[in-house]
């Protein structure tokens, strides 16, 4: 058995292989290497590109340098970044069987810790352990991070309140590097703080003790205690508690008063609680962790704006005359200084100047292009170059080159300083007032090594480890109490909270309550269990005696020839115009008025034979895309503006030879030549507008980078050479446009469904969660089904929505019945959410 490991930053390689000679010696084999070139970028597409373990079919088009078909042999655990690739989970697989789990390489001793990334926490079952009139809990950690919620259980004031933002509580957390124990017994809060800071990267030992309102806190086998003693006694005494402890953080549901919801950012193990070893592994629900401990890695660097941090890499080194810093960045801020090296006099930098990227070194200064900007919070990848008596050299994207006027002066950094974000003072007073980056930076190299932010000692006011730009992670729903979800079990038998005997170390629980949902009928495994619970106090709204919406959409009689047509209504929907309306050989120039909240689509493409020639116009992350070829080489204009806001946008592009231009809403957007020399488009009929016929798919890959989405808008006045193009030859699911629609999918009453895939593996949870504006009492809504009895169904049946499951173990239910039988098609929208975890189901209506 061996393991290969690849790792790949920007240009950097590493190879490994690991092998064990014996069984207590595991060598490694690795080789580094630098990639030539200024390429940075794996593109990859997620609907198109492809992953092939252990060979690929012989029908599939390889690039000419791979050598080997296939793999003979057994593999297991393919990983890639964090995630694990289930090899039985494939799309297709051909020749290959089961083997027997490997008997090197293994791990021997198991671990029950976690690595926490700072957005993710561990959910275990608190119901077995007694933490009523007294607590014990230890554990080990290790931190770089000032902040960060290591344990959490939290109550309420009495058993008929549920705010969890009053009453019972006990948390462990990391402030400003220091551990606080507290706990609230249903008075005051109890805060007990180390004076020594433990965010040293180091593995500490915590425990945090309580004996009716007397507590303790310790660190590092008494190298640190913190006790507290009432000087009068204190009623109460016992801490109540929800069944749910949590690890690490919080769902985003839970908010504590006084607790903080920063995530920790470390490692977590050897818990306990009482007398009683906990395994995080054994949980109820996890997000954002990784098993173990690994080595930490953060490629990534986030600075608040406002901040003004930075981060200083020591001992930069760059010996051969040639200085190149790759990076990416993403921001909105137009102005602020990426990164900064200095050595002794000499100094680079490289900066964001109203919105463009600005390389300075040794007396040179190369810019990026003024039309484009850089501050639109997507990634971009920056190579900078600087090599002695060459003009410095700037890469964006792996599209965009820029190159300085004049040759460079040497720069040589020798254990040097490199500075990302800013720089302090007593650097640089003047560049320290200028403005500071904010924003992200990440997957930074110098001159081919990696640089790991989680190793930095000398960083101000940044966030190591995540991107505070990207969309905010989100937690899977968390089954619990503090959402007012009633869960409904398979399991007959599933002990309820109850208040235990009084003896000591016994636990007390509040019961859980009736939720506020309007009406849950719940189907245990026996059939004749059968609970009911009662409506809310809110009243309902108001009967109708139909439904409110016919069965069939009505016309809108603001509809005129003049309002355009409506694309994406089914799957296909386009117009073919045949034969061609207007001569395109030599030079043209086309004009479409769009409208549109969609961020793909595409507009119109027309094509010769092979797809090399070709005109293109779509919609791609909500910019327009231009592209046409002559036949020798591809031209490709992009807007920097978005037009998906759903008003009206006339495009007009056009080409005279190899020259196009991109014009929107009158203003000249972009302006460029296709490749090559020739200078005549041969192109057959039909033109395509908003869509193509999908069996072109596989042919319009690189033209359409991809795309085969029908354009999902309105288009209308459609002209070539400044006449119109009217009578299409083919008509495709298109209808008149209407201003009176909304967002989302209308499924007609004859008929018609969405697939999401062809392959879907529901697993032990999963969160559905949408909102239904129907026009009748029944109907299937969401609908999972496998070659066995297994399914999942969520549907109307009558007017009663019902969630059901089955696994092969028998159905569990949980269904609504509204107060009217016509509850759900009054003509509004409603709120409905599905969970499924493990062997529970639950249903929440209009929350």
């Amino acid at each position: 058995w061996y393991q290969a490991v690849i790792d790949r930053t920007g240009k950097s390689v590493k190879f490994t292989i690991r092998e064990q000679v014996s069984p207590e010696n595991i060598q490694e084999h690795s080789v580094d290497h630098v990639l030539k070139g200024t390429s940075t970028l794996l593109n990859l597409d997620k609907d198109h590109s492809k992953l092939f373990v252990g060979g690929f079919p012989v029908t599939f088009d390889v690039q000419p340098s791979l050598k080997y078909t296939s793999f003979e042999g057994q593999m297991e655990e393919l990983v890639i970044g964090d995630s694990q690739v289930g090899l039985w989970n494939f799309e297709d697989a051909n020749l290959n069987t089961g083997a027997q789990e490997r008997d090197q390489l293994v791990n021997i001793s198991m671990t029950t810790g976690y690595r926490f990334s700072g957005d993710g926490f561990v959910t275990i079952d608190g119901q077995t352990y007694g933490v009523k009139k007294r607590s014990d809990i230890k554990l080990s950690f290790k931190t770089f991070a000032e902040d960060g919620l290591m344990f959490l259980a939290h109550g309420s004031n009495s058993p008929a309140k549920r705010d969890v933002n009053n009453g019972h509580k006990m948390s462990l957390e990391m402030k400003g590097g220091r551990v606080i124990y507290q706990y609230n017994l249903g008075g005051e809060t109890t805060v007990l703080m180390s004076d020594n800071l433990y965010n040293d990267g180091n593995w500490h030992t915590v425990t945090a003790t309580r004996l009716g309102a007397q507590g303790v806190l310790v660190l590092d086998s008494n190298k640190e205690i913190k006790p507290y003693k009432p000087a009068i006694p204190q009623v109460p005494t016992e801490l109540v508690v929800h069944r749910n402890f949590f690890f690490g953080g919080v769902p985003r549901e839970v908010s504590v008063e006084g607790v903080t919801t920063v995530g920790f950012d470390g490692c977590i193990d050897q818990v306990q609680i009482g007398q009683t070893s906990v395994d995080l592994s054994d949980n109820l629900n996890s997000f954002g962790v990784i098993a173990g401990c690994p080595v930490k890695f953060a490629g990534v660097i986030s600075f608040e704006e406002g901040a003004r941090g930075y981060a200083r890499w020591p001992n930069a080194t760059a010996r051969d005359n040639v200085v190149q810093l790759i990076l990416k960045i993403k921001t909105t801020n137009a102005n602020g200084l990426i990164a900064y090296a200095v050595d002794g006099s000499a100094s680079a930098s490289l900066q964001l100047v109203d919105g463009n990227i600005v390389f300075r070194s040794g007396g040179q200064e190369v810019s990026t292009s003024p039309t484009t900007k850089y501050n639109d919070n997507q990634w971009h990848v920056i190579v900078a170059t600087s090599q002695t008596n060459e003009p410095l050299l700037l890469d964006i994207d792996d599209f965009d080159n820029f190159r300085s006027q004049g040759p460079a002066i040497a720069m040589r950094l020798l254990y040097s300083n490199l500075y990302f974000g800013g720089v302090p003072s007593r650097v640089d007073a003047a560049l320290a007032l200028q403005p500071q980056f904010s924003g992200c930076i990440g997957d930074a190299t110098l001159n081919g090594v990696v640089i790991n932010f989680a190793n930095l000692t000398d960083i101000s006011q940044a966030i190591v480890g995540k991107c505070l730009l990207d969309e905010e992670l989100k937690p899977p729903f968390s089954v619990s109490p503090d959402r007012e979800v009633l869960p409904i079990t398979g399991e007959p038998d599933l002990p309820e909270p109850v208040k235990p005997a009084e003896e000591d170390g016994d636990e007390v629980m509040e019961p859980e309550e009736v939720s506020d949902s309007p009406i849950f009928e719940v189907d245990r495994l026996e059939p004749e269990e059968v609970v009911t619970i009662p409506p809310p106090p809110t009243p309902a709204p108001t009967p109708v005696p139909n439904c409110k919406l016919p069965l069939y959409p009505a016309s809108d009689p603001a509809v005129t020839p003049s309002s355009g047509l409506r694309f994406g209504t089914k799957f296909g929907s386009r117009l073919e115009y045949e034969p061609l309306p207007g001569r395109l050989r030599n030079k043209f120039e086309f004009s479409i008025n769009i409208k549109t909240v969609s961020t793909e689509g595409i507009i119109l493409y027309v094509h010769d034979n092979k797809h090399i020639d070709f005109i293109s116009l779509y919609l791609k992350d909500g910019r327009v895309h231009y592209g046409y070829n002559c036949g020798s080489g591809a031209a490709l204009l992009e807007s920097d503006l978005t037009v998906n806001d759903g008003e009206w946008h006339n495009i007009k592009f056009s080409r005279v030879q190899t020259a196009g231009k991109l014009i929107i809403d009158d203003i000249l957007v972009r302006e460029g030549e296709s490749r090559g020399s020739t200078k005549t488009i041969n192109v057959i009929p039909p033109i395509y507008l908003g869509g193509i016929d999908p069996r072109l798919s596989d042919n319009t890959k690189t033209n359409l980078m991809g795309l085969n989405n029908t354009f999902e808008g309105c288009l209308k006045d459609f002209m070539l050479n400044d006449r119109p193009v009217t009578s299409p030859s083919k008509t495709i699911g298109v209808i008149p446009c209407s201003d009176n629609v909304e967002a989302g999918a209308f499924f007609s009453a004859d008929g018609g469904y969405i697939k999401f895939s062809d392959k879907f593996r529901v697993g032990l949870e999963i969160d559905i969660k949408l909102e239904i504006k129907p026009r009748d009492l029944s109907g299937l809504l969401v609908s999972v089904h496998s070659k066995r009895r297994d399914y999942l169904l969520l549907q109307m049946v009558d007017g009663t929505v019902r969630f059901s499951v089955d696994n092969g173990m028998g159905e569990i239910w949980a269904a609504y019945t509204p107060p009217t039988p016509h509850y759900f098609c009054d003509g509004q929208w409603h709120n409905i959410q599905a969970v499924k975890s493990k062997n529970v189901v639950s249903l929440m209506v209009d929350k």
